[in-house]
């Protein structure tokens, strides 16, 4: 058996901060979901013990001799997050100003993960995962949500919005990161992107110097969404329209910003 490449995840968690713990009724949470998924059944009713367990027979995965339908679990934890996490995802979440107020208050949290779901063509995983992930966020008044495969805070509300029907959906709204990181001391810039590893995909990186930050990340957001769109594609030396004119070459490169996960560098054409 080949063994998944770094930052691969084996099993997919965001996590819901909520201020006290919520009331979730198996019952209510199950209807959510099959009206989002479709057929569901519930696995395990006592949210005391593990969680609540789901399972999705309409999508199923070899397991030995047979195939069986993968789960998503919705559990309580009964303390706030774990700080070094939070603040760095605080650090790195550009697109919430108000994350830090919004979370501050939070004392539990409610982890929504997936099971057995990794051998799942990416596509199809993370649609579920969301779907069930939409169903949770109706029962569970989350002030926030903490996305551990990308190390972002999320705003529930911009997050359910963008997920909203009859609207233009984005798959990567929450599922991936662009980050920045200051300048070293020759003054280059290095961004990337988080969460594409966790699906099996190449991340993407770039350093740079004297190109603004905002022009970079459009670059990576495109690309990303690219790599997403058609799969594992940008062969070393492909190119890419740069944001300042000119042609930026792609290559395999070992992430430059932990965690160590596969890479392609995109090379500005000036060096």
């Amino acid at each position: 058996m080949v063994a998944p490449p770094d930052g691969f995840a084996a099993v997919y968690a965001v996590e819901l901060l909520c201020e006290a713990p919520p009331r979730i009724e198996a019952k209510e949470l199950l209807e959510r979901m099959r009206d989002r998924v479709g057929a569901a059944g519930l696995v395990d009713p006592d949210p005391r013990t593990a969680g609540l367990n789901f399972h999705f027979p309409q999508h199923r995965v070899p397991f030995k001799s047979e195939s069986v339908p993968v789960q998503v679990v919705v559990g309580l934890l009964h303390h706030p997050v774990d700080d070094r996490a939070l603040a760095a995802a605080l650090e790195q979440s550009w697109d919430w100003s108000g994350a830090r107020e919004a979370v501050a208050m939070h004392r539990v949290s409610v982890v929504v993960s997936d099971l057995l779901a990794s051998q799942l063509p990416y596509k199809e995983r993370l649609d579920l995962f969301q779907q069930a992930l939409l169903a949770t966020l109706e029962v569970v008044p989350a002030m926030g949500i903490l996305w551990r495969p990308c190390g972002r805070l999320v705003d529930p509300t911009s997050y359910r919005r963008s997920h909203r029907e009859g609207g233009a959906k984005d798959p990567l709204y929450g599922p991936l990161n662009v980050r920045l990181f200051p300048e070293d001391e020759e003054g280059e810039v290095v961004m990337d992107t988080l969460g594409l590893a966790a699906l099996g995909l190449p991340d993407l990186q770039c350093r740079f110097k004297g190109v603004d930050p905002n022009a970079v990340a459009g670059l990576l957001h495109g690309a990303a969404r690219y790599v997403y769109d058609k799969g594992d594609v940008l062969d070393d030396g492909h190119t890419v329209p740069g944001p300042q004119g000119g042609k930026w070459t792609c290559w395999r490169r070992a992430s430059i910003a932990p965690p160590a996960r596969p890479t392609i560098e995109i090379i500005p054409a000036d060096r």
